[in-house]
């Protein structure tokens, strides 16, 4: 089988019609947190203080965050980690907006903008995302996107409550986003 190398992972900024989607700086942490804090958004995103957002998004080598700015103003965030095998060329992403972004249609913007990134530039063939299986407004963008339901992920998370709840596995492949 031939091997294919990945495209050389650049943290490049990514402008859509409405958003601009960049790389996570240290000055962002106080806004992360803010958002992080809100009701609709600390009842997904739990136990997030500035501590947490600067070592999660800031510090960590693990993934791939970026900072949503909606008007100049931070609105979220979105993240992806990745498989680097090329045979696999998988990543999986989260994301979440504050308030004032949501109902907008920010969400299916900004994912269309990092997949866009993901498929074309980074060379990924599949992507996928779970939010947890209550997360009914969340499910419903990404599947206005294309992402499709793949199964439910039993026990996926722990709340701060010490209980566990269910995922939904949800994902997409470039040519999926092709011809969309």
């Amino acid at each position: 089988m031939a091997q294919t190398e990945l495209a050389p992972v650049v943290r490049a900024q990514i402008d859509t019609e409405r958003l601009t989607i960049r790389p996570v700086l240290a000055t962002d942490v106080a806004s992360l947190t803010a958002i992080l804090r809100q009701p609709s958004v600390a009842r997904w995103w739990f136990d997030y203080d500035a501590k947490r957002v600067r070592e999660a998004f800031v510090e960590s080598n693990d993934d791939y965050p970026f900072t949503v700015e909606f008007r100049g103003e931070t609105v979220g965030l979105i993240k992806y980690a990745e498989t680097q095998d090329a045979d696999y060329r998988c990543a999986k992403l989260d994301i979440f907006l504050g308030e004032q972004a949501q109902g907008k249609g920010l969400g299916q913007e900004v994912l269309t903008g990092m997949l866009g990134y993901l498929f074309d530039d980074i060379g990924h063939h599949r992507v996928t995302i779970a939010p947890r299986l209550d997360n009914e407004r969340a499910a419903t963008t990404y599947e206005r996107v294309g992402f499709r339901t793949v199964g439910v992920l039993r026990q996926f998370e722990r709340s701060p409550d010490d209980q566990w709840h269910d995922g939904l596995l949800m994902e997409m492949v470039a040519d999926q986003f092709t011809a969309a």
